[in-house]
């Protein structure tokens, strides 16, 4: 697999073993950048992140249609997943329209993560 670059985007001071299972699961991806700070979330708009992938904890970030249409106007080829630990087919339906092009639950299993992961990406 090409070694690709990952954002995360979240507060994750409340859900620290999810966030470790995620950084494990996509350790072989690639480097991961992660933004968790209101402040950090601000910098998002000086594009000093590059990513081929955002995956957002959406209970961590505010508004989250706001925060996905950041990320697609600054990174407008990545792809963009978000993770919800209480899905909704009402935020799913508000993300994807944002421009996220996957909204699933929150997964501690490592492979569950890699096979949503290789879903995104391998779509067009």
């Amino acid at each position: 697999m090409t070694q690709k670059c990952v954002l995360v985007v979240g507060k994750f001071d409340k859900d620290e073993y999810w966030f470790s299972v995620l950084v494990d699961a996509l350790r072989d991806y690639g480097a991961i950048s992660i933004i968790s700070g209101e402040e950090e979330m601000q910098d998002l708009t000086e594009t000093q992140y590059k990513s081929s992938l955002v995956i957002i904890d959406s209970g961590s970030v505010g508004c989250l249609t706001d925060v996905i249409s950041s990320v697609r106007e600054l990174m407008y080829e990545a792809k963009i997943m978000v993770m919800s630990a209480a899905p909704t087919w009402k935020e799913s339906r508000q993300a994807r329209y944002a421009g996220a092009g996957e909204y699933c639950p929150k997964s501690l299993d490592k492979n569950e993560i890699l096979e949503r992961v290789e879903g995104l990406i391998g779509m067009p």
